[in-house]
């Protein structure tokens, strides 16, 4: 079985795995109740490597999986690594010469370790005294007042001393360095030469700190013109000299500690989130949106979002775009836009869904004297019956009353069955699952729930329900469409919706989405992958301000207002027996089908374990069909003559081209990093909150210093106060609780780890912990939604590239 196939044969027997970077997976453990997948996966050199952070052995996983030992080896041979021939090996000893152990290197480039025990050459370095390489010339060199060079290679060292220079290195390679290491520098003038590569620099720094105040002098020397990866014997080959060296160490300024050198702190996830492309939309919608984001200073996508919802609102039930036969997608969209308090989300709001509100307010004054009519001729009746109910009621006449009561059921029935006109609404906010399928009844099945907050989602999650259960029906079957919506509890006919379109534009702050991350029901029922995300950079703190604010271009409000108004007049396609409508047929030509299969095509392999949307399948599952209905939207948009207010006479009968479709197609690759990012909010990894709070208890420990609560040392905490500071938490109940997290935290720049001997025997003493100065608030390690103010320019926040006609009016925004 090949190496790929025994790994893909291994995660298939694992439930809710999720991809955590290169040949890295977290899993449930099949071994006990897991709910917060434990069991770390990775493809090691020669087998499948795993862990059970809950402490489950590897027998017990194994045995759950119903596999063998055998199974997770790559070789022929389970068990044995690949044998290799050695080709060299570097010989460590002590001050006086006498071996201490040694490195091997084999064929494969890989390093062995061997002890000198009793004569005998053992494997590994147990119970050894580890020392610098070349012990006895670094001593000598320090004696000289000589430069000692610090390299990352026995095979670097070795080649500096073929130049006449003193080189050494640590065993094991970086990150290895121990505190004796420094001990032995002590009085030293030290040149660091690193390796080109993040690992080597991150190695060269965590010495100098160790070495700063104990060596004489320290310098840090980045050979020019190396290659990723290379290092000092690279150099040399590539025709570096003594002399050279020697003159790039006396240019190259000492080594200070100090903020700038310890490297920024890396983000928990980071994700790639650029502003929409603008030029997605139709021009008289695009040239909106932008004059709209640059005159109120609010981010660009929040806009098209929101155009995006109220061409969704206008359009809802009046059109499908067909597929194939037998599958359709309806009109109706969701978007969700997150942004933070300050944003200026309620005056976007307003301007974008003014001409739907104006045109509802115009129907409803039309409705009017109709209705008003229909109740008063109601009330009459009502009159009347009341009436004759009296006169029966006195009735002596047996034939007399029976004939009053024929009457008063007619009158009854009449009452019943007359139909009173409803004041259209097309726009609905804080209301109950309940009564939204009555609005939908209403009007002719659609509505659209348009709020600058987040309100809907606590009502779905149950707000006003009798036992404040969360109740999905409704809300799934509307933005489905095609299923009807029946509910016998709604006034004495009951509520039926024979095709319920419900259209959403919401923008709501980080926080509400992550309250929803203990209603694990929205997840599970689907309701978040039903919605289009947008979480862009917040502006706020960078905006232009004064008369750097460009005015709100009439010309572009009066289009964006007429061209909406226009598809708000168009009808469907006709309407049943019932009154229902009936909605339009929209076609996608050969060419449109093209792109959006290939599209499908690579957003079904994303789906995959290997892809990026594997961990949010419920919301990429749902893409091509969402940008489907975007493409109906811009199709019929594009139709428009926003000038004249009007819609093309054919604007349902042409099909939607390639270009249209290759527009919806680019919003829909845009969208998915916005969606991972705010998948983040709602499903955080068990691994990346347990690092967060153990940094936030490292910063508390450094807090109690200044307070004199605990020993002041104001570079480092010691592991085992750290092990106390985080009593209490029940994934840390031994030291070695710590090591996954304090790991992650040293990966992401946020610490150092500094290990220590004792001298003698006996046990080592607990790791010290320092802390990156720059890490210097608890802000600096909120999550990644919480939005970087720095001094980033708000150009490309709010707009991408602009024009401007001759005016300084702006007319057109491009990607």
């Amino acid at each position: 079985m090949t190496e790929e196939k025994k790994l893909q044969n291994f995660l298939a027997k694992l439930d809710k795995v999720k991809k955590k970077g290169p040949d890295q997976w977290q899993a449930r453990c099949p071994a006990h109740e897991d709910k917060v997948e434990s069991l770390s996966v990775s493809r090691g050199d020669n087998k499948i490597n795993f862990h059970c952070h809950a402490g489950c052995s590897g027998k017990d996983i194994l045995r759950a999986m119903g596999l063998n030992w055998s199974d997770i080896y790559f070789d022929d041979e389970p068990g044995k690594k690949k044998k290799s021939k050695v080709v060299k090996e570097y010989i460590y000893r002590d001050e006086n010469g006498r071996p201490l152990h040694k490195t091997l290197r084999t064929a494969n480039k890989d390093f062995l370790q061997k002890r000198y025990e009793n004569g005998k050459w053992k494997w590994g370095l147990k119970g050894v005294r580890t020392v610098l390489y070349k012990l006895e010339e670094v001593k000598e060199a320090i004696n000289n007042n000589d430069v000692v060079y610090l390299v990352e290679g026995e095979k670097d060292a070795d080649n500096l001393h073929k130049i006449g220079l003193t080189g050494t290195c640590n065993p094991l390679g970086a990150g290895k360095w121990k505190p004796g290491y420094t001990e032995t520098l002590k009085g030293a003038r030290v040149v660091i030469l690193p390796d080109n590569d993040k690992p080597g620099k991150k190695h060269a720094r965590n010495i100098a700190k160790e070495l700063h105040g104990k060596a004489k002098l320290v310098k840090i020397l980045e050979l020019p013109g190396l290659d990723k990866k290379e290092d000092v014997s690279d150099w040399l080959d590539k025709g570096g000299t003594k002399e050279k060296l020697l003159q790039l160490v006396k240019d190259c300024p000492e080594w200070k500690p100090g903020i700038n050198n310890w490297p920024d702190p890396l983000p928990f996830n980071n994700f790639d989130v650029k502003p929409i492309p603008v030029n997605i939309l139709p021009n008289w919608l695009s040239d909106f949106a932008i004059n709209l984001a640059e005159f109120t200073q609010t981010p660009i996508d929040m806009s098209i979002m929101l155009i995006i919802s109220a061409l969704g609102t206008a359009l809802a039930n009046k059109g499908v775009v067909q597929i194939r036969k037998g599958y359709t997608e309806p009109l109706n969209i969701w978007t969700c836009t997150v942004l933070p308090a300050g944003n200026r989300k309620s005056p976007v709001f307003k301007k974008i869904m003014k001409p739907i509100l104006d045109y509802e307010e115009r129907k409803r004054e039309e409705i009017e004297p109709e209705r008003r009519h229909a109740l008063k001729e109601k009330s009459i009746l009502e009159d009347q019956l009341k009436q004759k109910e009296k006169i029966a009621g006195n009735a002596k006449d047996q034939a007399k009353r029976k004939q009053i009561m024929q009457e008063i059921f007619n009158l009854d029935d009449e009452i019943q069955e007359m139909e009173i006109p409803t004041l259209p609404r097309l726009v609905a906010s804080d209301v109950t699952t309940e009564k939204l399928a009555k609005l939908m009844e209403d009007n002719n099945g659609r509505i659209a729930i348009l709020s600058p907050e987040g309100d809907i989602f606590k009502l779905m999650a149950g707000r006003y329900s009798k036992n404040g259960a969360a109740n999905f029906d409704n809300y799934k079957k509307a933005w489905t469409g095609g299923e009807p919506i029946r509910d016998d509890r709604m006034a004495r006919k009951g509520t039926y919706v024979k095709n319920p379109a419900l259209t959403q534009g919401l923008t709501v702050q980080p926080v509400i989405l992550e309250d929803l991350k203990e209603k694990k029901a929205f997840k599970g029922e689907g309701i978040l992958g039903r919605f289009l995300y947008a979480i862009p950079e917040s502006p706020v703190g960078s905006r232009k301000v004064g008369n750097e604010v460009p005015e709100l271009s009439d010309i572009a409000v009066m289009r964006y207002q007429k061209g909406l108004s226009a598809l708000l007049h168009t009808r469907p396609a006709g309407e049943n027996k019932n009154g229902e409508w009936e909605p339009h047929i929209i076609k996608l030509s050969p060419e449109a089908l093209e792109v959006r299969y290939e599209f499908e095509r690579d957003i079904e392999k994303e789906l995959g374990p290997e892809g990026k949307l594997h961990n949010i399948a419920d919301w990429g599952s749902k893409l091509v069909g969402n940008i489907t209905r975007v493409a109906g939207l811009l199709h019929i948009a594009g139709q428009t003559d926003a000038q004249k207010g009007q819609a093309t006479r054919d604007i349902w009968n042409k099909p939607i081209g390639p270009e249209t479709m290759k527009k919806a197609v680019k919003l829909g690759y845009s969208l998915i990093e916005h969606a991972l990012k705010v998948y983040d909010l709602l499903d955080t990894d068990p691994e990346i909150e347990l690092a967060r709070y153990v940094l936030k208890r490292i910063m508390r420990g450094k807090e109690m210093e200044k307070a004199e609560e605990l020993p002041k040392d104001k570079d480092t905490l010691d592991k085992s106060i750290l092990m106390e500071l985080c009593k209490g938490k029940k994934e840390i109940k031994r030291p070695d609780d710590l090591k996954e997290p304090l790991k992650l935290l040293a990966e992401l720049n946020y610490i150092t780890i500094v290990e220590r001997e004792t001298e003698g025997r006996g046990r080592n003493p607990s790791p010290l912990i320092k802390l990156n100065p720059k890490v210097h608030s608890i802000n600096s390690i909120k999550k990644d939604t919480e939005y970087n103010k720095s001094n980033k320019s708000n150009k490309s926040n709010i707009t991408p590239e602009i024009k401007k006609d001759e005016n300084g009016v702006i007319i057109e925004g491009m990607i």
